[in-house]
């Protein structure tokens, strides 16, 4: 399943119609669908504020659900600025909140909810896509 979405944060109900309908059928635990909504949250918000920041008419972002084999994948793909989440080193969590630099708890999070995430630049989009089991094939 498909859809493209403005890139504004009114947009995102749209995303979540997207995934819990890509799951219907596909035996996903309540859990895992709401893991990969928080996960598709943050990225989507990521997309628009910093993605298009101030210049967000007219930017787009689409969005691609589908289950196969058990694993939930799911991908962002954008025009907005090029940027690769997965460069940023991960926070030092161990450190107390004023101590640690504003920004990064939330791939922190998405990373932590996903079973992989993976990082493109091609045609001039970013395109980013999160994978999650949802179920053992062998076990249903």
């Amino acid at each position: 399943m498909t859809g493209t979405y403005k890139a504004d944060m009114s947009e995102i109900d749209g995303v979540y119609s997207l995934i819990s309908s890509s799951l219907a059928g596909s035996g996903a635990p309540e859990s895992a669908a709401r893991l990969l909504e928080m996960a598709a949250d943050e990225i989507f918000s990521n997309i628009v504020n910093y993605g298009y920041g101030d210049s967000r008419d007219g930017g787009r972002i689409d969005v691609s659900s589908e289950v196969r084999d058990g694993v939930a994948e799911i991908t962002f793909s954008d025009d907005g600025v090029p940027f690769d989440p997965l460069s940023k080193a991960p926070p030092d969590t161990g450190a107390g909140a004023d101590e640690r630099p504003i920004g990064g708890l939330g791939i922190y999070i998405v990373r932590n909810s996903v079973d992989a995430i993976d990082y493109s630049r091609e045609d001039g989009h970013n395109i980013l896509t999160l994978k999650k089991r949802i179920y053992d094939r062998l076990s249903g």
